[in-house]
Order: C-alpha cells, then structure tokens, then sequence
C-alpha cells in the first residue's frame, strides 16, 4: 500500500513539476518548482523512492515508452556530428596529443576485448580471410611494401627484433633442435644401412 501511495506521490510531483515549468515567470510558481523539485529528488534518494522506479523500468510499457525511434536517434546523431561546431571541435581535439593520448588508452582494453571475442567467430574470420586473399587487398600490400617508408619501417622492426635476446635465445633453441634431429636421422640411417649389408 505503501509503495502504491509513494508511487501516486511520485506521479502527482511530475505533474507538478511539469506544470510548473509551463506556468514560467511568475514568482510563486518559481519557488513552488523549487520545492517541488527538491521534494522530488529526496523522495527518488529514498530506497523506496528508487525501488519504484526500477520496478516502472521493468515493466515491459514503460520500456517500450522509453525506446526512441531508432531513424529519430539515427538522424540526431548524424545532425549534431556533421555539424560545423562539432567537426570543428573533433578536428582540435583529435590535433591534441594529449587528448588522443588518452582516448587511445581509454579504448585500448575494449577495443582489445572486441577484437579477442571476433577471433572466436567463425564467420568473422571467414570474411577477413576472404577479404586478405582479394586480389584488391594483395595488390594494395604489393604496392605498399614498395614504398621506401613502409620498407624502412619494416626493416628497423627486424633488425630490433633479431637484435632481441630472448628472440636470439629462441632461435639458438630452434637451430639447436633441427641440428639434433638431423643428426639423430643421420644417425639412424647409417645404423640401418649398416644392418642391411649383406656379410660376407
């Protein structure tokens, strides 16, 4: 019964407050919204207050009121990214080292998640590999290991590699190994001839 009456509070405050708002410049109606506004919020801080209102969110019509046209967000969106303010403000911030800084380091665990689950998905995969055998992809990789920087890069990054100790202690490992094996073949093989001679 509680819960119905401060629900009903709730409801009857909203009205208020919209009310209110419509009504505008009069002083009275000012300091009504302020205290209507305040009493709000400290029923909401309330544990009955906020137990109301994950129970509205819960219910499958209120959910439904809630979801905004998919083209209505679809086109706000688009409307406020390709406006002049904000292009212009992406363009100074993305020339801010320190702010690209941190986006990087803000995005790199998620974006390391995202790319983590898409190596799991089979038909992602499928498609990448698809699109890595393209001609159109093999000609764009031809042509970008003939620029001199790509080959420059791609050079320093094998000279520091090789230049790696724990690098150069695994490739003494691997030449260890194949000699090993080829010896043992070798081995093994003089020791079956040998066996297969006839005796005279």
């Amino acid at each position: 019964m509680y819960k119905k009456a401060l629900r009903v509070a709730v409801a009857c405050c909203g009205i208020a407050l919209a009310s209110g708002c419509s009504e505008g410049s009069d002083e009275t109606n000012a300091d009504s919204y302020s205290d209507e506004k305040k009493m709000i919020v400290d029923v909401l801080k309330t544990n009955e207050g906020k137990k109301a209102i994950q129970e509205a969110l819960a219910d499958k019509k209120v959910k439904a009121e809630l979801i905004m046209d998919e083209d209505t967000v679809k086109k706000t969106i688009e409307q406020t990214l390709t406006s002049k303010e904000e292009m212009q403000f992406w363009k100074d911030a993305f020339n801010d080292p320190k702010f690209v800084k941190a986006l990087a380091k803000g995005m790199k665990s998620s974006h390391t998640d995202i790319l983590k689950d898409l190596m799991k998905d089979p038909d992602y995969i499928s498609r990448l590999t698809d699109i890595l055998k393209s001609s159109d992809m093999q000609k764009e990789f031809v042509s970008l290991l003939k620029e001199k920087d790509v080959r420059k890069e791609i050079k320093t990054l094998v000279t520091e590699t090789l230049e790696n100790p724990l690098y150069q202690d695994q490739i003494s490992e691997i030449l260890l190994k194949a000699a090993s094996d080829k010896s043992s073949k070798k081995s093994g093989g003089d020791s079956s001839s040998s066996q297969s001679e006839p005796s005279q």
